[in-house]
């Protein structure tokens, strides 16, 4: 039995099985691309042993230097797949160290094929036999180097730099696993790189006579490498079970929930899809769908739209959130809500969104019901507020007109007279003028309350607001026999809003604090407006009476629409003023004084910054 013969052939024979199995471990997996490098070495370890068993077996020069020249092939690939299985799998190592090693290999075995005769020997001049392994074998005695063999070298001890480099660093990456790895196989690859770069060198330079076997070196640290790949392998076989597990899990907790899960890539194309998805889609189709397909499923007037959504959310990566319809086959529309998250690739960038979608189309009828009974409650408030408002009404023209009716009663006595006063019938005229104005503004501002339009707010001059109320306010405190005064702090600043609006509430509160003194004595008929600013900036408006004040039970009910303590009143002044207020940005309220009648208190804001304010 030639064991020479038997050796080479069962380690070529194992270098290229595992190699085989490697590389369809690849195939299964695309993921797995230290196993395609690995197998890349493996092959060419077979192939350095065929080589390195046709030279043992040569009987010429020539035939010893065209095995070198082609070997030196293989030696490339295992060299440059070796150094991409470590690049790969243990995520270190120095980029330049490893792409001068391959370049330097790629340039020797350029080398080889242009130089004459190999890659180490120029020229081999003699050639001998020696035992091994029991067989006669032929080794190289005397040979003429060639001077470009230092480019292999030099290869060579950056290939073992590189190696020794990313097992440092895979080292300090700290961690049991890591540091395993790092001792098992960096270390078994660095001593058989070492061992078979230094068994080279001595066959080189012919300080030893023995055949070339750098296959039957690397073989160990093959089946190290197997071993750990093979490990890697098994582990990751688990945790794709272990996934396995949890999608069913997932995918079982999904559909308990009606919702369906899914995975589009950055092409728009599905990775995976489960069947609740296809449910709520309607898909038909057997093969995985892509976007062109969906599309022909939503609504017309959501195709755009949401797949311009579903492009973003793949290209920024932002978290995609739509709801949208679809159409069934029987042209009924069902809606249907979607959410997902972008996962980026080993790049960085996102390549892939995943997410689940459930049927909301029973959700989408109850807010379309609850809408319509929304409108229905819309207009039964507009009905009443238009009840409101005609109380509204009557309440608020009842002074002007009343002013209107006596003074027109007023001139019609003057002008009885033999000689009426003219320029009393002037002023009474201008009073009436001034009072029907006043009257059409309440009804435009009615008006314009009642179609939700925007009120303009102006700046107010709050000294000449208060001599205006005073002027309308004194002939009715005149008539009932009590005095008013008016206390307005100098220099106040403007407010924004509107003048009619804020002397129709100013004028109000007069009136009812009047009203409340009618059973008093008439020196206690006393009625004090104040204005001053708050050290909070505000201004503060008081209106004090010593009237009956209000039961304390009223004070928060009193701004009630049509709630009164007047026998004739309609319980809408109040409610009128505190709506006018809160337009404002301010706030009212009434307090009983200590002793005798109440103060009605209004607190508004010196500046605002919007100019109109929607009734």
């Amino acid at each position: 039995m030639n064991w020479v013969i038997l050796v080479w052939s069962v380690g070529g024979g194992a270098c290229l099985t595992v190699a085989l199995i490697h590389f369809l471990a690849w195939t299964q997996n695309r993921s797995l691309r230290a196993s395609l490098a690995f197998s890349v070495a493996a092959i060419s370890v077979g192939g350095c042993a065929a080589f390195e068993l046709s030279m043992m077996l040569a009987a010429s020069p020539e035939r010893i230097n065209m095995d070198l020249r082609l070997s030196s092939i293989p030696i490339f690939f295992m060299n440059a797949g070796l150094i991409a299985y470590v690049w790969l799998d243990f995520r270190s190592g120095t980029g330049w160290l490893a792409v001068s090693s391959i370049a330097l290999r790629f340039a020797s075995v350029i080398l080889a094929f242009t130089t004459g005769g190999s890659d180490i020997y120029r020229e081999i001049l003699g050639l001998g036999s020696v035992e091994f392994l029991g067989q006669s074998v032929t080794v190289v005695t005397e040979a003429i180097r060639n001077p470009w063999v230092h480019v292999n070298e030099l290869s060579s001890v950056l290939w073992i730099i590189f190696m020794v480099d990313a097992s440092v660093r895979l080292w300090r990456r700290g961690g049991a696993e890591n540091r395993r790895r790092a001792r098992v196989v960096g270390g078994s690859i660095i001593f058989f790189l070492v061992f078979a770069a230094g068994l080279a060198s001595l066959q080189d330079n012919q300080i030893v006579q023995i055949p070339y076997f750098v296959s039957l070196s690397f073989l160990p640290m093959i089946l190290v490498v197997s071993y750990e790949l093979g490990r890697n392998i098994t582990q990751i076989a688990g945790l794709a079970e272990n996934l396995r597990e949890s999608e069913a899990a997932l995918s079982l907790a999904a559909e308990s929930a009606g919702a369906g899960l899914w995975a589009v890539n950055s092409e728009g194309k599905f990775l995976w899809l489960t069947e609740r998805t296809r449910q709520l889609y309607g898909l038909s189709i057997p093969d995985l769908p892509d976007l062109e397909d969906l599309k022909a499923i939503w609504h017309p007037d959501d195709r755009e739209y949401l797949h311009a959504a579903l492009m973003s959310s793949l290209t920024d990566g932002q978290e995609f959130k739509e709801e949208h319809r679809v159409l069934d086959r029987d042209g009924t529309t069902r809606w249907i809500s979607s959410r997902g998250r972008t996962y980026p690739g080993e790049g960085g960038e996102p390549n892939r969104l995943m997410g689940a979608s459930i049927d909301i189309t029973v959700r989408k009828r109850v807010e379309e019901e609850v809408l319509r009974h929304n409108g229905e409650l819309a207009h039964m408030s507009r009905v009443s507020l238009a009840g409101e408002l005609s109380g509204a009404l009557v309440h608020e023209l009842g002074q002007p007109l009343g002013a209107v009716l006596a003074n027109s009663e007023t001139a019609q006595l003057l002008l009885r007279s033999p000689e009426p006063d003219r320029e009393e019938l002037n002023s009474i005229l201008v009073d009436i003028q001034d009072d029907s104005v006043r009257a059409g503004q309440i009804i435009h501002d009615m008006r314009t309350f009642l179609k939700q339009q925007v009120v303009a707010f102006d700046p107010i001059d709050l000294q000449q607001l208060f001599s205006e109320v005073e002027k309308l306010a004194t002939p009715d405190a005149t008539l009932r026999g009590s005095k008013l005064f008016f206390n307005v702090s100098p220099g106040l600043p403007p407010v924004l809003g509107h003048r009619v609006q804020l002397q129709q509430v100013v004028l109000n509160l007069i009136l009812n604090g009047l009203q409340s003194m009618e059973d008093s004595a008439s020196d206690e008929r006393v009625l004090r407006v104040e204005a001053d600013l708050l050290e909070s900036g505000g201004l503060h408006i008081m209106v004090k009476d010593r009237g009956r004040g209000l039961p304390d039970s009223s004070l928060d009910e009193v701004f009630t629409p049509f709630l009164t303590t007047k026998p004739n009143g309609l319980g809408m002044g109040l409610a009128i003023c505190r709506r006018i207020i809160h337009a404002h940005g301010g706030k009212i309220w009434i307090e009983n004084n200590e002793h005798a009648g109440a103060t009605s208190h209004i607190h508004l804001p010196v500046s605002a910054e919007s100019q109109g304010f929607s009734s």
